[in-house]
């Protein structure tokens, strides 16, 4: 027996909709053939700027990088599906159809640390999920602000939010290009 390891894309062909994809991961669940793994990497916090560079350091608990579902066949090869948090439609499918129902009672997972040993390649990583999870909070503020009812203290809170949000970003992505250039450096 062997392991097909895929995206959502992939998985989802393999049924006539998503409906049927859904109910074979919650069958399978039913029968306890699946196991569902959160996998974390260390959230890098920004502590200022040395040499006009971006200054980070691992700061607070870690966060969720991926789930992933191994789903254990009995006739054919064990499919383990790959749900990247910095993947919208991933995580959006993850959250809406599977976190409640394949977590324990405790409404935890199995829980792994990405295993990237390089400590460069770490940093970019995380930073890389960080701002792509900031960018979709500042997309949620503008809908809200457009949307919503606002106070004009509210509106302005909101705007000093996503500037503040917006900075971060900008920090994060010199500190990705950044160790970008040394990696390659080092290559």
């Amino acid at each position: 027996m062997t392991t097909l390891t895929c995206n959502l894309d992939t998985f989802l062909s393999m049924f006539a909709n998503e409906s049927d994809a859904i109910k074979h991961i919650l069958d399978a669940h039913e029968d306890e053939r699946v196991e569902t793994t959160e996998y974390t990497i260390p959230y890098y916090a920004y502590v200022g700027s040395m040499f006009n560079t971006p200054r980070y350091q691992i700061d607070r608990t870690p966060q969720t990088y991926s789930h992933e579902v191994r789903i254990t066949n009995l006739d054919d090869d064990d499919i383990v599906v790959v749900f990247p948090r910095v993947c919208y439609k991933s995580s959006a499918f993850f959250n809406k159809h599977l976190i409640n129902r394949l977590c324990d009672q405790s409404g935890e997972f199995k829980e792994g640390e990405l295993n990237i040993t390089e400590e460069y390649e770490l940093e970019r990583t995380a930073l890389v999920l960080q701002r792509e999870i900031t960018h979709r909070r500042i997309n949620k503020t503008r809908i809200y602000m457009i949307h919503g009812d606002l106070t004009p203290q509210r509106f302005e809170a909101d705007c000093q939010d996503i500037a503040a949000m917006l900075e971060e970003n900008k920090r994060a992505s010199e500190r990705i290009n950044q160790l970008i250039r040394v990696t390659q450096t080092f290559a």
